[in-house]
């Protein structure tokens, strides 16, 4: 590597590592409620907060147009929808007319609660060691058993044997990660 383009990547490390690890910020639901909107490229996220009685936040990531919005909390009241429907309603000024205009789509954010999928504990046989599939509702398949169904169904495919999602022999607990 030459000299200076190293000596330029060691000066430029700081800005590269400040703009890469910045991300969005933390939001408060039990506050704020938050909106996503995506404006006309002609509008300002400023003009809109402005216009729309709002909050500007950020970016919607890497979304050009899309920008995050908030307001304190009213339950009872959606302020982008409730101000655009006064806006349709009278007669606007051209300013109000391109402000109504500009907005594409909006939506309410909601706060989702996760919910962790843990994989169930193995159970312990008759015997002391841990369990096995087939104390878990798992029995063995016979050895012709996709065969069969080949034959019955009339499927001809030379590959449909090793297709193992198009018949599923295990039972639900062992499935339920495949989709």
């Amino acid at each position: 590597m030459h000299p200076l383009n190293l000596r330029t990547l060691i000066t430029l490390l700081p800005t590269i590592t400040a703009v890469y690890s910045v991300g969005p910020k933390a939001k408060d639901f039990s506050k704020h409620d938050y909106y996503a909107v995506h404006l006309s490229p002609n509008t300002s996220p400023e003009t809109f907060a402005q216009g729309f009685g709002v909050e500007y936040v950020e970016p919607l990531g890497m979304l050009e147009d899309h920008y995050i919005f908030k307001t304190t909390v009213n339950k009872d009241v959606d302020v982008v929808q409730t101000h655009l429907e006064r806006l349709r309603k009278r007669d606007m000024s051209i300013q109000e007319r391109e402000l109504h205009n500009s907005v594409l789509f909006f939506d309410k954010q909601k706060l989702k609660k996760l919910h962790k999928r843990v994989i169930p504990p193995r159970q312990q046989d008759t015997n002391g060691g841990t369990s096995s599939v087939h104390s878990i509702g798992v029995h063995p398949v016979p050895p012709n058993y996709r065969e069969n169904i080949m034959k019955t169904l009339n499927i001809g495919d030379p590959i449909f044997k090793d297709q193992w999602h198009l018949v599923i022999t295990m039972a639900k607990q062992l499935v339920k990660n495949l989709s």
